[in-house]
């Protein structure tokens, strides 16, 4: 039909993602040190909560544990998700200069950041298996970062070249990921 545009192979190929130079992702070490710093500052904000409310309020100790529990809830979303993914990034990621990325190079949502996160706090598989995986890894991606489709490099990485994003399957002690 004159007028109507055919779509071509390449228009219907999924969107190149970005490859980072092998230095340039974040390893074991670094990201060791990025996750205990982060760590802590959660465990401080819950800590405070805590105080704030067993001597501001005069609350029971139920009241504090109520307290405690929403506000690690809330405080690590709001910095495991939402701040981690920002320009301002974590204590942990500044620290050690660190930013996270989709595989497309952009800033990832805070969809994908809480998924992420509830990957490593509640998923199929704990935290030594997820920094296990990073030394075998090309791309130094964590189990969760693998199906949050992330990166994890310095910050002042930029990409040395694209590549197509292709899906790969995982057969993880008879689960399929």
């Amino acid at each position: 039909m004159p007028g109507k545009a055919v779509a071509t192979a390449a228009e219907n190929a999924p969107p190149d993602g970005v490859i980072f130079a092998r230095p340039d992702y974040a390893g074991l070490i670094r990201r060791l040190c990025v996750d205990v710093v982060d760590a802590l500052v959660v465990m401080g904000v819950v800590g405070c909560a805590a105080l704030c409310a067993e001597y501001g309020l005069g609350a029971s100790p139920a009241t504090v544990a109520v307290v405690a529990w929403w506000t690690i809830i809330a405080g690590a979303f709001v910095y495991l998700a939402v701040l981690k993914q920002s320009r301002w990034r974590t204590l942990g990621f500044r620290l050690f200069d660190v930013r996270i990325v989709t595989l497309r190079g952009e800033r990832p949502s805070v969809f994908r950041m809480a998924c992420r996160l509830l990957l490593w706090t509640l998923g199929p598989f704990n935290q030594l298996v997820d920094w296990f995986w990073l030394g075998g890894d090309p791309a130094r991606q964590a189990l969760r970062d693998k199906v949050a489709g992330t990166l994890v490099v310095r910050n002042g990485a930029a990409p040395v070249a694209h590549g197509r994003i292709r899906v790969a399957f995982y057969d993880l002690f008879s689960l399929n990921i």
